[in-house]
């Protein structure tokens, strides 16, 4: 059975971040768990928000994984493209992405109201980790063979404005939770914390869609022999 055009696979991503996220809000703000702007964490602590929360999440890290795993095995197909040292930047990449991904889950799992500081420290995980594998591989693709300017500029663009917003964000709640300093208004500083948070996964979703024109140069062959990952121009197949 062969899959030809990896596309769907960001898209399915994007869509699934945002019905399980729009589940969530909208059964928070029906039990009145929490204000319409809130941290996005705080859609997952009580029932029955929290069971699409849970899943998404952790639906959100498999695709993830998988759609890392998909650009590394690009990389790998177009290694003439983008030099001889890939291979082992690709490797490193990928263990960063795929810590990311594990931060993801681990967040999901402990919620804030009881496990607070293993939520934060996954969620710094998270976001630094995968800001950092985002932004490099923004300019790593610049060589990619087929890839307009506009999607390149497009993703590294949305890959640097995230990663300002993860460190003023993280910078800022450090601040407050270790009383480094004093904060003028508590409400006014929650609500530029919150927005930020929503635009960072925004600006993630973004640079998720921008790897549709990659992965759809890319086809899925599964057979009694395993999985191989091929090239739709040549055809020529990389063992999984």
């Amino acid at each position: 059975m062969e899959f030809s055009g990896l596309g769907f696979v960001p898209s399915f991503l994007t869509f699934w971040c945002m019905v399980w996220l729009s589940t969530s809000y909208i059964l928070t703000l029906t039990y009145s768990h929490s204000p319409p702007l809130m941290f996005i964490s705080e859609a997952g602590n009580y029932y029955p928000e929290k069971i699409p929360f849970k899943i998404g999440f952790i639906g959100m890290s498999i695709a993830t994984l998988g759609l890392m795993f998909l650009q590394y095995k690009f990389i790998q197909l177009h290694a003439e493209a983008f030099g001889a040292h890939q291979p082992i930047i690709q490797k490193v990449l990928l263990v960063l992405g795929w810590t990311s991904c594990g931060g993801i889950v681990i967040l999901a799992v402990c919620e804030t109201r009881f496990y607070p500081l293993t939520h934060r420290i996954a969620a710094f995980t998270a976001f630094i980790c995968g800001s950092v594998y985002n932004l490099s591989q923004a300019i790593i693709l610049y060589k990619a063979p087929g890839c307009g300017r506009v999607i390149c500029h497009i993703r590294t663009a949305s890959c640097v404005m995230a990663l300002i917003c993860v460190l003023i964000f993280t910078g800022c709640q450090t601040s407050v939770h270790t009383n480094l300093c004093r904060v003028g208004n508590p409400q006014i500083s929650a609500i530029i914390f919150k927005t930020m948070e929503w635009l960072i996964l925004l600006l993630i979703l973004i640079n998720v869609l921008t790897y549709h024109q990659h992965m759809q140069s890319l086809s899925l062959t599964v057979s009694k022999k395993g999985c191989n990952i091929s090239t739709r121009a040549n055809n020529q197949d990389s063992g999984v």
